[in-house]
């Protein structure tokens, strides 16, 4: 997960309620905490991390020693009302070359298939992957992601698994040529 959008996306000035209390960037899935601040889904799981952190923006107002300041996953929730008025909020993209513009609600989709965005290496594959892509490429798509054969539990890259263990898993199942029967694990065809 990422944090939040670059504070370039908004074509001119905006209400600073719009920003992450946390990472200082434009609110990306918007939450709201108890006392009132705002983070992005990302952020919070960061900060989640120890169970009794005081919200930083009530740390920075004087008032950190409110119960209500408290950062706890079970009292914070969804804004809908600050994603509305960001949808509306005229923006643009910022990967170099890419000339969009429109309201923000259509530069969350454009995000995520802009071809200018900037393309890093997967630290497993070594393909170029969109930044906006690579936690589904890691997850869905890498070859070199990690997986369990179904048949022998044995677990190793997609590539392979798809490949070479295919027709060396004793496990894996065959037709059995002398009787006759199918799906018979590997290990108990005789050959």
């Amino acid at each position: 997960m990422q944090d939040g959008y670059s504070r370039d996306v908004f074509n001119s000035g905006f209400d600073t309620k719009f920003l992450c209390n946390y990472c200082g960037n434009i609110l990306r899935v918007p939450y709201q905490n108890y006392c009132g601040h705002r983070f992005c889904r990302a952020c919070i799981t960061g900060l989640c991390s120890d169970p009794e952190i005081p919200c930083p923006q009530c740390s920075t107002e004087g008032n950190a020693d409110e119960f209500y300041s408290l950062i706890r996953q079970d009292q914070m929730f969804p804004d809908m009302v600050v994603k509305r008025e960001m949808y509306s909020i005229e923006s643009k993209c910022v990967n170099p070359g890419c000339s969009w513009r429109g309201n923000f609600k259509q530069y969350e989709a454009h995000f995520k298939e802009c071809m200018s965005q900037p393309r890093l290496p997967c630290t497993k594959c070594d393909n170029l992957i969109a930044l906006s892509k690579m936690d589904n490429h890691l997850i869905n798509e890498c070859p070199m992601r990690m997986m369990k054969c179904k048949h022998c539990g044995t677990t190793m890259a997609h590539r392979y698994l798809e490949t070479e263990h295919e027709h060396e898993c004793p496990k894996y199942p065959l037709p059995c040529d002398s009787c006759g029967k199918n799906k018979i694990p590997r290990e108990m065809v005789s050959t």
